[in-house]
């Protein structure tokens, strides 16, 4: 939770964007691979949908943990798939391997 009182959730999904109560102007609109992480911003009433969004790459994507800076700028941690876009720079670039198939 925020100072505000706003609630951040994450975690993954496969749903699609048809059947995922994403917000306009989402960071990633539709799901990009089998499981895709998604954040949320729920406001303090827990009535509205402040905003929802997917994350992810066309692989496996989760989501573990989800943390809120003073100025309200959300950070998930988790696995993304090689095909995550990083900024130049990044502490720990995807795997260059190909991801495991799924299911096995």
């Amino acid at each position: 939770m925020d100072g505000a009182g706003n609630a951040y959730v994450t975690g993954w999904t496969n749903s699609m964007a048809a059947t995922f109560p994403e917000t306009p102007g989402a960071f990633q609109p539709g799901n990009s691979g089998f499981h895709d992480v998604f954040v949320a911003k729920v406001n303090p009433a827990g009535t509205t949908l402040v905003y929802a969004s997917f994350l992810g790459s066309n692989d496996l994507d989760f989501a573990m943990a989800i943390a809120v800076d003073g100025a309200g700028n959300a950070y998930v941690t988790g696995s993304a798939g090689a095909s995550f876009p990083v900024t130049p720079g990044a502490s720990r670039p995807p795997p260059t391997r190909a991801a495991p198939s799924w299911p096995r």
